[in-house]
């Protein structure tokens, strides 16, 4: 049991982020970090299940698959926060007058159910952008978001029946606000990142590292071999021939050649893919161009940024500089190793596995619905809130909070169907089932904590005793005992002069978090020795100033 409450603590997996389509469903797991992308776990679990299927089996369907890639890839992680990306998430911005804090968000709540439609049937979460000044008037932008609670929860179930702890349900365009603060850090340009999809297009515009303006359009990609394949009617290895061999007319000129050069049904992809780009096009270029920022850049990022072509296509279209994102510098070489061709298809994952990410000022929506509405019965409602109010309390408390919620939660999920079965047969109260379950929490959290403050007071020790030494003298040996609220320490120093180690060990009794220290007299171990050697005993409480 302890074991595995160190291994809870301290080998915290983080948080996965999950990006679920109707074709796919993409996992990825990064370490924030300055400069570089840095991908711990990913995988892609392609899905092929009929759309005519009942609800709840395609639901146990995929997350049966979902939990045997998780497997096989042996993803470690089990916190993740859900990406919303294309027509899964709605967004808009208003501006309202400041006022009290209860009035506000009553205001908030009229302006969301003018904003969209049957506000009944979504979750809606709201953040504020910052004040302006109209007329002398103090404004207040505000961002919302929405999204179904068909999707919502639909996403929630293969998640937690796959195994998986939903933690956030985050809009690509605020996961992304994190990524490319990790990246770039805070920049006075504005920017506009595009993320493709086979079928939708996500065109986000950030200025002062916050998405200023999002827009969701329905481009269906033909870029990708599946497609042409579809097209043409060809097999597989002759659909990526194909793409390999074009690519897409920029001019009039360009595009009689290719004609020239290939056969009709090659030129049939051709047209197909200068389309989608067309229209990609097309719609980028007022989003851009009637906004209130000056766009400096374009970052074009998902699947079908693959295609090399891309960033050249859309650069020279709407006349500005064009970066297909990611390149080999954006990500770590382990990364690329890990990630390879995928990549690209994986930045919307790992931009979600960033939400948590520290950045002040950066959006925090999460449209995750406390307590999971409309699911399970009741005393599972009740234990889930009791759960995570728990979990709360630890978080702070412990900068470990996700590893150790996730090695508590496993421990009880063994025990508890079994509990529940025997207190319902003898007719016990659901309370009576739940106040159990939260004194168990209750003491694995107590235990939890003790090992938490015994490895600081260790890591303090070490620290303070290593700053203090001088000069050419050194530690030989260190034994310690924990007892109620320190340390009992002894150590063996060793140091060119019996001086030196003498005028140390009156230095520790100087220190606030040494108590008791004694030591003796500094000897050489040995005549022939070039060192004297000095057995020190005291007690260490830590906080030493």
């Amino acid at each position: 049991m302890i074991a595995r409450l160190i291994s809870a603590i301290f080998k915290t997996r983080g948080i996965i982020g999950v990006d679920i389509s109707a074709r796919s469903i993409k996992l990825s797991r990064v370490t924030p970090s300055s400069k570089k992308i840095k991908i711990k776990e990913c995988g892609i679990l392609p899905l092929a299940l009929s759309e005519n299927l009942p609800f709840d089996e395609r639901i146990s369907r995929i997350a049966s698959e979902l939990r045997k890639f998780i497997k096989e890839k042996r993803i470690g992680c089990r916190n993740a926060v859900i990406l919303l990306s294309g027509n899964d998430a709605r967004i808009a911005y208003s501006k309202l007058d400041r006022r009290p804090d209860e009035d506000f968000a009553e205001a908030c709540r009229k302006e969301a159910a003018s904003l969209f439609f049957n506000t009944d049937d979504l979750f809606i979460d709201y953040d504020e952008l910052g004040e302006t000044s109209e007329d002398g008037i103090t404004k207040v932008k505000v961002v919302f978001a929405a999204a179904k609670k068909s999707v919502i929860k639909e996403k929630i179930l293969i998640a937690e029946q796959a195994g998986l702890e939903p933690v956030m349900i985050i809009p690509a365009a605020f996961a992304f606000e994190r990524m490319l603060m990790s990246l770039y850090g805070k920049s006075d340009k504005n920017s506009l990142l595009v993320s493709l999809g086979r079928k939708y297009a996500g065109m986000y515009l950030y200025g002062d590292g916050r998405a200023e303006a999002v827009r969701n359009v329905a481009v269906e990609s033909t870029i990708a071999e599946s497609r042409i394949q579809s097209k043409l009617k060809v097999n597989r290895a002759a659909a990526e021939e194909i793409k390999k061999k074009y690519d897409f007319p920029v001019s009039e000129e360009e595009k009689a050649a290719v004609l020239d050069r290939f056969s009709k049904e090659e030129s049939v992809a051709i047209s197909a893919k200068k389309e989608y780009l067309d229209s990609l096009a097309a719609e980028i270029d007022p989003f851009v161009y009637l906004s209130d920022l000056k766009v400096s850049s374009i970052l074009v990022t998902g699947g079908p940024a693959a295609d090399s072509g891309i960033g050249r296509f859309i650069e020279e279209k709407l006349k500005l500089p064009a970066r297909v994102f990611p390149q080999a510098d954006d990500l770590s070489k382990s990364s690329i190793n890990l990630a390879g061709k995928n990549s690209f298809s994986l930045m919307p994952a790992s931009a979600a596995s960033l939400s948590f990410a520290s950045y002040p000022g950066l959006t925090r929506i999460n449209l995750l619905p406390s307590g999971y509405e409309g699911f399970g019965n009741k005393a599972q409602k009740i234990f889930k809130t009791v759960f995570y109010v728990i979990i709360a309390a630890m978080a702070a408390a412990f900068f470990t909070v996700h590893g150790t919620v996730s090695g508590l939660k496993s421990e009880l999920e063994e025990s508890r169907a079994a509990r529940i079965a025997a207190a319902v047969a003898a007719s016990d109260s659901e309370i009576s089932i739940l106040k159990k379950e939260a004194d168990s929490i209750a003491a694995y959290v107590g235990q939890a904590e003790e090992i938490k403050n015994s490895r600081a007071l260790s890591a303090g020790l070490i620290k303070d005793v290593i700053s203090s030494l001088p000069e050419g003298m050194h530690i030989s040996g260190l034994s310690s005992v924990q007892e109620e609220d320190y340390l009992s320490v002894e150590l063996k120093a060793i140091a060119k002069n019996a001086a030196d180690a003498a005028s140390w060990a009156e230095s520790l009794s100087e220190k606030s978090s040494f108590s008791e220290v004694s030591a003796d007299t500094a000897s050489k171990p040995a005549p022939s020795a070039g060192f004297y050697e000095m057995l020190v005993k005291f007690k260490y409480k830590g906080d030493s100033k």
